[in-house]
């Protein structure tokens, strides 16, 4: 808040102003919405079997899962009818030490399902 002093008459008071709001830069983001139907969901948890369930997934998080979601406007959805739905894999043994370096994406572990590599 910026002071100012206004004076009427003899008195001086003081004024507080709220000065204008900064612009801020706005980048357009595009949210990627996702339905994938119908596949077999394992949790990772290894206390819950596998079942039939659809996954959505918003802002790169999952928001929900329950069999027979709807989807919505804009949401694409993929079909995971006969297919596992999972969480993404740790491999936890390779030799990719060397192979990083001229394989960055570290092809094929993602086709495998990993998402992350120890």
């Amino acid at each position: 808040m910026l002071h100012t002093v206004t004076q009427q008459g003899d008195r001086v008071e003081p004024r507080l102003e709220t000065p204008a709001p900064k612009r801020t830069q706005r980048r357009a983001v595009m949210e990627v919405r996702t339905l994938i139907k119908g596949g077999t969901v394992v949790d990772g948890s290894g206390t819950t079997p596998a079942y039939l369930a659809d996954v959505r997934i918003a802002g790169g998080r999952i928001t929900e899962v329950a069999p027979n979601l709807q989807p919505t406007k804009g949401e694409r959805v993929v079909d995971a009818a006969g297919c596992y739905v999972t969480p993404g894999f740790i491999e936890t043994h390779n030799h990719w030490d060397g192979g990083v370096w001229w394989t960055p994406n570290l092809e094929p572990l993602p086709a495998y399902g990993a998402t992350t590599s120890i």
